[in-house]
Formats: C-alpha cells, sequence, structure tokens
C-alpha cells in the first residue's frame, strides 16, 4: 500500500486533489553505494492524496448510499418532471435558476439527494 486518499468536505468553491509523495533518493554517492544496489534511487516511497470538495454543491456518498440512489433517481426523476409538467411557471424557473445561478440549483439538487437518502448533516 504505497498510495492511500482521503477527502475532506470544506467551505470551498471547486473540488481539488493535493497529492503528497515521497521518494527514495540519497544524499550521496557513498549512501548509494551501500543501498542502491537494486536500483532504489527515485523509487515511491508513499504517496498521499487528499480530495477537497464544497461542502454546499457535492455530495460525497458510500457504496451503499450509491446503490440506493442508481435504485431510486429514476422514481425520483419522474416525480420531478411530473410536479414541473403540472406547474410550468416552476418549470421556467428552475430552468432560469439553473442558468442564472448554476450553484444555488446545484445546493437544490443536493438538498434533495440528502432528503431522498436520509443523510443528515
Amino acid at each position: 500500500m504505497k498510495k492511500t486518499a482521503t477527502y475532506k468536505i470544506a467551505a470551498v468553491k471547486t473540488a481539488s486533489v493535493t497529492t503528497t509523495t515521497t521518494r527514495r533518493v540519497f544524499k550521496n554517492d557513498f549512501w548509494k553505494l551501500i543501498f542502491g544496489v537494486g536500483g532504489e534511487q527515485n523509487e515511491l516511497v508513499k504517496q498521499h492524496s487528499v480530495v477537497t470538495v464544497p461542502k454546499d454543491t457535492w455530495l460525497v456518498l458510500t457504496q451503499d448510499q450509491v446503490k440506493k440512489l442508481t435504485e431510486e433517481a429514476p422514481a425520483m426523476q419522474a416525480k420531478m418532471e411530473a410536479a414541473l409538467k403540472a406547474d410550468p411557471e416552476k418549470a421556467m424557473q428552475m430552468a432560469a435558476l439553473q442558468k442564472s445561478d448554476p450553484v444555488a440549483y446545484a445546493k437544490l439538487q443536493v438538498e434533495q439527494i440528502k432528503q431522498l437518502l436520509g443523510i443528515t448533516e
């Protein structure tokens, strides 16, 4: 296990990945002669990545939650489409919100998914 990764949720606008890499480097020719027999110079010792995701517009899910979401998504989408057909004015407002303020639209979608999955934070 030379490579590991974790995530953190923060109040940021965009997602980012920070990777820290440690490689084997010998300080001088003496140490290289003693320990560098197998070609270990610049060999990867460990690598750790930290993925930072926005708190309001991204949602980190477990595998069980993803499975439940994929099962429930068609019904949720059909319900949403029926509601928008029943209220065309609201449909126009949602389309306008999606174009004018994508961040607010993403927050709305994340909240709906949290409700569907029963996520409370």
